[in-house]
């Protein structure tokens, strides 16, 4: 009797022995993929070379990080690609970033002066003591006296945005090398030196338009990183479009007039891209300054 309880017992043990060897054999250890990546802390040292891994050079432009439609897409597709081929084939005139090594960006708006958006984005670069380069339109000029005078005493750059904001890819050569003509003109009143930087409205001319501005003596500025805020009122996807973009020596491009909203967004914008660019151990340089890097 008492060995017949020794056996059942010790084949109760085996039993339970067996299934736990069974379990313990099929857990699978996770896999590098199974774990989430935010929980994969990555070193300080392997995020700077995560970062400096993409060669940035003239011609670079980042694509929105944000949704878009897909004829939105297609049109910024289109976009990059006939920018690109401008930087490429004339790259000591058409600039959409510089191959900076140092942490440097250039803050660029567009479209002004007016007397709603303008002041607020100066009030706040004023704030932070950043400099910017700000690419006004001529007729807004002479709406504006004021506000344009105003850039000029903050220590901001100006550039040529044209003086009627027409589309030169739609413009004879000659009617849109006039208009740069009038705006700087309109400039020489106010600025001692010639305007040499322009940017062309929507940001595109033609080789042929290209070659003409070369003979002018004119640099022509795009952008490599767009914050979209013409694209949308969010604010936190103008800030999503810039951070995720951006590179040392990036040129970015916001604006300053313009929308049913005066750019309520832009400016809602504006603080967080700076304080978080700096905080990542970025500077701010106008577009003049960025070319001399």
């Amino acid at each position: 009797m008492k060995r017949s309880k020794y056996v059942v017992l010790f084949a109760s043990i085996f039993s339970i022995a067996f299934f736990i060897f069974i379990f313990i054999k099929n857990i699978k250890p996770p896999s590098d993929g199974d774990i989430h990546h935010r929980d994969k802390p990555i070193a300080e040292e392997e995020q700077d070379t995560l970062i400096t891994y993409k060669k940035i050079e003239n011609g670079f432009i980042e694509k929105p990080s944000i949704s878009l439609n897909k004829d939105m897409e297609e049109k910024l597709s289109r976009f990059r690609m006939e920018a690109s081929s401008l930087a490429k084939k004339f790259p000591n005139t058409y600039f959409t970033c510089v191959d900076a090594t140092d942490k440097v960006v250039a803050l660029t708006f567009d479209d002004g002066p007016d007397d709603r958006a303008t002041p607020r984005i100066l009030d706040i670069l004023n704030e932070y003591n950043i400099p910017a380069t700000f690419f006004v339109v001529g007729e807004n000029i002479k709406k504006h006296p004021s506000v344009f005078k105003e850039i000029i005493s903050s220590g901001h750059q100006i550039g040529n945005h044209s003086f009627s904001h027409i589309r030169p890819t739609d413009t004879p050569t000659k009617i849109m090398i006039d208009d740069f003509k009038k705006c700087n003109n309109l400039l020489d009143d106010v600025i001692s030196e010639r305007i040499k930087y322009i940017r062309p409205p929507y940001g595109l001319v033609t080789e042929d338009q290209l070659i003409s501005l070369k003979d002018e003596g004119f640099k022509v500025i795009g952008w490599s990183i767009d914050s979209m805020d013409w694209y949308t009122k969010d604010k936190d996807k103008i800030i999503d479009c810039v951070l995720d973009a951006i590179h040392p020596g990036s040129i970015i491009l916001m604006h300053s007039a313009g929308g049913n909203d005066n750019r309520k967004a832009t400016i809602d914008a504006l603080p967080i891209i700076i304080e978080t660019l700096k905080y990542q151990g970025y500077s701010f340089v106008t577009i003049e300054q960025l070319m001399e890097k």
